[in-house]
């Protein structure tokens, strides 16, 4: 029997890039509701229990509950596929404590959970993101005035939204870490742990590596912030896929603070505020005060940051849009707290897919002669 075979008379080649997709992220530092630089300062033993107690009673007023909701119609708005969570703080408290025992047994009695808190918010209105990825950091736990011991652990964390393709995520602590005695020369040891928590997402064909991280402070501490930097740069050269930093890096983007930023960008990093054109004094994006209840802003520096870079970063084409979110005096709780002592920052990266080698042809039929396999 006979049967027509169709086969290409001419033949083209071309390559095309896949398509180009608006891939839209948030960094936001959510604060764990108190400084701890009095409790840093202590200088005896002594003063330890009525300064974790008036930690704990200003995490009280600062109430997450309330920031929570803020933050998520902040989240909603904004509609970003990933989101870089930095002090997402778990409270638990044991009581009676064992502090002076040497805590034997940690606490674990869940008091306050932000992330619980914020992915509830998110749920309630319509936006699904799930944890892809969180590292814990500094884990401590002291005892309070009325023998309670209260645990502070705190987590950087990759939200990513639930109609995102996500290959899996990974998570590790810098090796270098700021420790130091509580209550003075002699006083229990406690390390500012920090960490990074990555999610490798897929947006239009292209692996983007997405990491949450929340480097040390500068000042003193400077020498160790620089290192984590320098260990999350090898982290970022070491990735298969482009990499995208969101974090809080308490480093000014002007130079002023520390040169962290600076070897961020000698790295070959690009800095999403800057690419999108945006003037500098707009980027500011710290502090409030501590109780959250400044009536005014008065940012002074630029530190929280989505940088860009890695290994075939070059799928990033350009930045569409950058803003600030968490500056706004109309978007405060009922109590009029603002969300965070922290502005976040919102960016939206143009991701162009791999080039492909496409074949087009015009078609011609032909007979053939034989049997038709089965």
């Amino acid at each position: 029997m006979q049967r027509k075979i169709l086969i290409p008379l001419t033949l083209a080649v071309a390559t095309m890039v896949v398509g180009a997709q608006d891939m839209k992220v948030m960094t936001r530092n959510i604060y764990i509701g108190a400084t701890i630089n009095p409790l840093l300062a202590a200088q005896s033993m002594e003063e330890v229990p009525p300064l974790v107690t008036q930690m704990w009673s200003a995490i009280q007023a600062t109430d997450f509950s309330q920031r929570a909701r803020v933050i998520a119609t902040e989240i909603a708005d904004a509609n970003p596929q990933v989101v870089g969570l930095q002090e997402v703080a778990l409270y638990r408290i044991q009581s009676p404590g064992d502090f002076l025992k040497g805590n034997p047994e940690l606490a674990t009695e869940v008091a306050v959970d932000f992330l619980a808190l914020l992915l509830d918010e998110l749920e309630a209105r319509g936006a699904s993101y799930h944890a892809v990825s969180t590292v814990i950091g500094t884990d401590v736990e002291m005892l309070d005035s009325s023998g309670d011991d209260i645990r502070l652990t705190d987590r950087d964390v990759v939200l990513v939204r639930s109609d995102m393709s996500v290959l899996g995520g990974e998570a590790g602590n810098y090796d270098i870490n700021l420790t130091l005695p509580i209550g003075g020369e002699g006083g229990p040891p406690i390390t500012l742990r920090r960490g990074w928590a990555a999610a490798d997402v897929i947006a239009d064909g292209a692996t983007l590596r997405f990491v949450s991280t929340h480097l040390e402070r500068g000042g003193a501490a400077a020498p160790v912030q620089m290192a984590q930097a320098a260990q999350l740069l090898e982290i970022a050269a070491a990735s298969p896929h482009p990499v995208v930093l969101l974090g809080d890096f308490n480093s000014a983007a002007d130079g002023s603070t520390t040169d962290t930023y600076g070897m961020m960008m000698q790295a070959g990093f690009r800095d999403a505020w800057t690419e999108a054109g945006e003037d500098e004094a707009a980027g500011y994006t710290c502090c409030h005060d501590d109780d959250l209840l400044n009536p005014t802003v008065s940012f002074n520096r630029r530190i929280d940051l989505i940088l860009f870079g890695g290994r075939g970063s070059e799928v990033i084409s350009s930045v569409e849009t950058a803003s600030v979110v968490g500056a706004d005096s109309d978007n405060r709780t009922v109590s009029d707290l603002w969300p965070s002592d922290h502005a976040g920052v919102v960016s939206t990266l143009r991701v162009n897919g791999p080039s492909t080698a496409v074949a087009s042809a015009s078609w011609g039929e032909v007979k053939a002669s034989g049997r038709r396999s089965e």
